[in-house]
């Protein structure tokens, strides 16, 4: 019974660090809103964890940025070798991006504290690098199709590609801000994916 007690307080402090979390940042939030948060006396929080960045770290691990990370490697080097016009009809593309949804959904705040809110933590070139990366394998992208047709794509595209996949990252971040539900969560995903999958056609055409 007294497990089970700690447990629940434990998972009470958890989810009221995300929430906060993801509206202040790590940074902006302190150990007393946390509490507000989850109802409880600051002190107790500390019979749990040794302070703020010990509660950060115990959410936001290595294996969550690493799984994010690896669906994002994953849907992105699915498009090797596919035609662009094929893309939104591919069925392995479409469970990359089911599986995104999916981890969106389920780790709601998580993703919106890695992805927005992590100044003041080991994560906070996050975006820089994902954005980076993503851009660098769009590039990579367009050499596996040489063989079909020539892309120039150098100077002002280049550049475009990147503020493309700057802004489609921090629109999935909105989504994540805006909405709760998996529904909607699923419904904006698949509309922001038309949306940019046709500029991503305008701009390599």
């Amino acid at each position: 019974m007294v497990q089970t007690l700690k447990d629940e307080i434990r998972e009470s402090i958890a989810a009221a660090a995300l929430e906060v979390f993801s509206k202040k940042g790590f940074v902006g939030a302190t150990m007393a809103d946390i509490a507000a948060e989850a109802g409880i006396s600051v002190g107790n929080i500390y019979r749990y964890y040794r302070g703020k960045e010990d509660l950060f770290y115990s959410l936001i691990t290595p294996d969550f940025i690493e799984e994010l990370k690896s669906l994002l490697r994953a849907k992105m080097k699915t498009a090797d070798g596919m035609e662009l016009g094929e893309m939104r009809d591919y069925d392995p593309m479409n469970v990359r991006d089911a599986a995104l949804k999916d981890f969106f959904s389920k780790n709601r705040l998580k993703t919106i504290v890695v992805m927005d809110k992590n100044e003041g933590t080991r994560y906070d070139n996050f975006r820089e690098e994902m954005v980076e990366f993503i851009t660098e394998t769009a590039l990579q992208y367009i050499d596996t199709m040489k063989d079909k047709r020539t892309i120039a794509l150098g100077g002002v595209r280049r550049d475009l590609l990147k503020i493309f996949y700057s802004n489609l990252y921090n629109a999935v971040v909105e989504i994540l801000k805006l909405y709760s539900d998996s529904g909607d969560i699923d419904d904006a995903y698949e509309t922001l994916l038309d949306y940019h999958f046709f500029g991503i056609v305008k701009l390599k055409s």
